[in-house]
């Protein structure tokens, strides 16, 4: 049951407005890994074609400019998100308790503050059911982000190259990440408070909806 001074509805709302704030933001990211999931192919060849670390920048920086994209547009997104992160973390680590003096006269202040969400989740303390649904939207987040499988092509036996060490490397980081950064989100978000949790869960689940 959703009432007013719903602390949890409110997380909910602000999730929401502040992925569409960041939308225009975001929507570019996104069309950047798809090039970037584009690009794949071509950058492992560039590697092999050109083992030389200076010429193989020059070229990299090259095929960026060809796609118009950059890999580090997506860092932005998650350097914004962090402080969001930090201050709900802030709000409900000693508990909630709000000072009407500090907050704007023009906020309608609810009499009742409930921080039982929806009746069953206390939203300053520990949740395993959000921090479980937190790892797993960002799992599914990860597994649309995972890089187009390239056409199969027919290459004869002599071309065929075994991958170098830098690509089995990169191969191994997306797999890492694939998996392990959903532990990971669960672990924070059964850590920290249900406040962060369900920032994650509600903003993975709207990115989980634009990627799709």
């Amino acid at each position: 049951k959703i009432t007013l001074g719903d602390i949890g509805f409110a997380i909910i709302i602000i999730t929401i407005l502040i992925k569409f704030i960041l939308l225009p933001l975001a929507t570019k990211s996104i069309k950047t890994q798809i090039l970037m999931k584009k690009m794949e192919p071509e950058m492992k060849q560039l590697k092999r074609d050109f083992p030389n670390k200076e010429e193989q920048a020059k070229k990299t920086f090259e095929l960026y400019k060809k796609y118009g994209t950059s890999p580090f547009s997506g860092c932005l997104i998650a350097l914004i998100q962090l402080p969001i992160i930090i201050a709900l973390y802030r709000v409900f680590i000693n508990g909630v308790s709000f000072d009407p003096s500090q907050i704007y006269s023009f906020i309608h202040i609810p009499t009742n503050i409930h921080t039982n969400f929806l009746g069953l989740i206390e939203i300053h303390s520990k949740s395993v059911i959000l921090a479980i649904l937190a790892g797993g939207t960002q799992f599914v987040q990860g597994w649309l982000a995972n890089p187009i499988k390239p056409k199969v092509e027919i290459v004869k036996e002599e071309d065929m190259k075994a991958p170098t060490f830098s690509e089995q490397m990169s191969d191994s980081m997306q797999t890492n990440v694939k998996y392990m950064l959903p532990i990971f989100i669960a672990f924070i978000s059964y850590q920290i408070s249900a406040a962060v949790a369900l920032y994650f869960v509600v903003s993975n689940t709207f990115t989980i909806a634009q990627e799709w």
